[in-house]
């Protein structure tokens, strides 16, 4: 027996690592620890009487989980004291232990609130790890548990909690029903024995406080800008039961897209960037009903940009394509009435082209290369009206409010698009597009050539 350890640790069940020299001899190259009954009986399923250990790997790994979880427990009478941070350091390298459990053992390394360590916190956040996050913060309530873990853990899932709340107010797909599917696992999980009571607990005390976290907005000034937030949105609906409700030509489209510029024009001078700042984000989720992408969703960030708002593209879990407009009410509100609007135009453009010249003169799939071609050219003329109306309507909103609304607007989205954890990938051509050119200038003229100012009903 190693001389730094008593006699009193003798035929005490104990863990460690080895690695094996050329020599045949074996060194030591993880802390030496203690297993209690419970680790002892999980390691010896790892066991084959009369066979070597062949999954040692996997033993290793099942028993450095425990030990984040449930804390290091040292040999009896250890001559010296235990270096934590070597404990620490050695953890954080085994690949065996999850996402959840790294982080928690370089969150309490951390000195103070590391903000890279918040991101992965929020980037983390799903069914599964949510759940690991209480199931090992349960675990960690004993007294042998390194100082800081259960606190780890217990910030990383309010965190968590925070960030999933967040992306269903902001409209994404499934994120709703996710704090009621980690109830459904915390709860099946506490059923068979396999995790500890506090683990919901803690989940019925973020849920609650999440409940409670409600609007930025002061009470005082409450009812006076939500007034105004309804009657712009109510002019919004309005216009679509003109347009999108009962079909439109591109024509009539444009006008609309020129009413919402003007409503959204007069809402942003009632506002000043205090205002905004503690204005209230959320999104809109818009599906397609298509699962291949389609000339008209080339529209989608004109529009978002037209409205001052973000917008992404996510793919359902039938496979279904959809976009998120995240920004103000009103704003998103103008985007998805726009995209709706787009995709009715869509419609009856289309119609239209079919009964043309170019297209009655082709035959087979050289019609569905016309019609693509054409609708490629309309996405692009109306892209370009939506772009030059934006630059129209920002430069009379600097010059009235005094200050660059876009960028505060985009600030703020900025950094609540930051605290739901989301990761992007930009979609890049990766081959170039290749259209029937009198198509495609039809359809281009379709979505430029137009007269603005047609009434709709004022």
């Amino acid at each position: 027996m190693d001389e730094r350890i008593s006699s009193l640790a003798a035929g005490q069940p104990t863990a460690m690592r080895l690695c094996p020299l050329e020599s045949g001899r074996r060194v030591l190259i993880s802390p030496l620890f203690a297993m209690d009954e419970a680790m002892l009986e999980e390691a010896m399923t790892f066991v084959r009487h009369g066979r070597p250990l062949g999954t040692g790997h996997r033993c290793a790994g099942s028993l450095y989980r425990n030990v984040a979880r449930r804390g290091f427990q040292p040999i009896p009478q250890l001559i010296g004291v235990l270096d934590e941070d070597t404990v620490f350091d050695f953890l954080s390298e085994v690949e065996n232990l999850s996402p959840i459990q790294h982080l928690a053992i370089r969150w309490i390394e951390a000195v103070d609130a590391d903000p890279d360590l918040v991101f992965e916190a929020r980037g983390l956040a799903s069914v599964d790890n949510l759940v690991d996050a209480l199931g090992c913060f349960a675990q960690a309530d004993r007294d042998d548990a390194p100082d800081g873990l259960r606190t780890a853990f217990e910030q990383i899932a309010a965190l968590q909690v925070e960030t999933i709340v967040g992306r269903a107010r902001a409209g994404v797909h499934g994120a709703a029903q996710m704090l009621d599917q980690v109830a459904t696992e915390v709860a099946g999980h506490i059923a068979q024995g396999n995790m500890e009571a506090g683990a919901r607990d803690l989940f019925d005390r973020l849920r609650q406080r999440s409940a409670f976290s409600g609007a930025k907005n002061p009470a005082g000034n409450a009812s006076a800008e939500a007034a105004e937030i309804d009657r712009v949105i109510q002019r919004i609906q309005g216009l679509r039961a003109k347009t999108a409700d009962r079909g439109c030509t591109e024509a009539e489209a444009i006008a609309a897209a020129v009413k919402v510029s003007e409503l959204l024009a007069r809402h942003d001078l009632t506002l000043d960037e205090i205002s905004v700042r503690r204005s209230d984000c959320e999104g809109v989720s818009v599906a397609t009903g298509r699962k291949r992408r389609a000339p008209v969703d080339l529209c989608a960030q004109s529009v978002a940009a037209f409205c001052d708002c973000r917008v992404w593209e996510e793919q359902r879990a039938d496979g279904g394509l959809g976009f998120v407009f995240f920004g103000l009410k009103t704003d998103v509100e103008a985007a998805r009435f726009l995209h709706d609007l787009i995709e009715v135009t869509f419609d009856t453009e289309s119609a239209t082209f079919r009964g043309s010249a170019i297209y009655q003169s082709l035959r087979g799939g050289n019609r569905r290369t016309a019609l693509n071609s054409f609708q490629i050219g309309l996405a692009t003329g109306i892209s370009g009206k939506l772009a030059d109306l934006r630059t129209a309507r920002q430069g009379s909103e600097s010059q009235s409010t005094g200050f660059d609304l876009v960028a505060v607007k985009h600030s703020m989205l900025d950094d609540e698009i930051s605290r739901l954890g989301l990761h992007f990938t930009t979609r890049t051509a990766t081959s170039r597009r290749y259209v029937q050119s009198d198509a495609y200038h039809a359809g281009k003229v379709a979505g430029a050539l137009f007269e603005p100012a047609v009434a709709l009903g004022s």
